[in-house]
């Protein structure tokens, strides 16, 4: 009887101990997942199908002249592709207007070359080791991406006004008409100036040198440089025809 009563009492300490171990434990019960999975579960909204109707709306003709009667600072050119808009081509179309029609270079002045300038945006950003200015462009998409460049003299007179009505300025638009009669390539392209394939755009300074005695005379910020005096393919291109 007395052996009963000690197991019964070792019984009941070790199922304190138990009860004590269990009490303690630790494992957290992660009860914000359960409570967020049960709302949604438990919660229900009226539902209504509502059909969507989606079509394109053709974009009216863009008018691309200047009405403003200043120069355009900038200008896109060039070719684009998106993959989800498709390809676009941009080309410009340009009359050189002299910022004096009596200019004075002095005497014994001789006209020895030509060069058309394209200038991008760029920044200067530091120096190299050499402390030559060191650019960053910012008017070039995909900038390691080459492309071709070709120039043409350009046979169709872009008029200020427009003859039906005076008082009214000449637009020109995107489809390459006058908003009355279309604009033929052959008028726009009737020469080749000067191509170039291949060509990637460069963010360093271009040089200019003095070709009397070989010195450095400026500098020029990253710009599209060409002579126009070389040959195409009708031959050269006379500075007469500049004269």
């Amino acid at each position: 009887m007395r052996q009963r009563k000690i197991a019964l009492r070792n019984l009941a300490v070790l199922t304190l101990l138990t009860v004590g171990f269990i009490a303690c434990d630790k494992d957290f019960a992660n009860l914000d997942s359960d409570l967020t999975d049960d709302s949604i579960r438990n919660f229900s909204t009226n539902s209504r199908d509502i059909p969507v109707v989606a079509y394109t709306q053709p974009i009216p003709v863009v008018q691309t002249s200047n009405i403003t009667g200043n120069p355009l600072s900038s200008a896109l050119f060039g070719f684009y592709s998106d993959p989800i808009l498709g390809n676009s081509s941009y080309n410009f179309v340009s009359a050189l207007t002299p910022a004096s029609l009596t200019p004075d270079f002095g005497t014994d002045v001789e006209l020895d070359s030509v060069v058309f300038t394209l200038p991008y945006f760029s920044t200067q950003t530091d120096f190299d080791e050499n402390r030559v200015p060191i650019f960053r462009l910012e008017s070039v998409y995909n900038p390691n991406t080459p492309m071709n460049i070709s120039v043409y003299r350009s046979n169709y007179f872009l008029r200020d006004r427009d003859p039906n009505s005076l008082n009214d300025s000449q637009l020109f638009y995107a489809n390459q008409t006058d908003g009355r009669n279309t604009i033929s390539d052959a008028q726009l392209e009737s020469r080749l100036l000067f191509s170039i394939d291949n060509f990637t755009p460069s963010n360093k300074r271009i040089k200019l040198v003095n070709e009397f005695d070989g010195r450095d005379s400026s500098f020029v910020n990253p710009s599209l440089r060409y002579t126009l005096d070389r040959m195409d393919e009708d031959g050269p291109v006379e500075l007469d025809y500049w004269k």
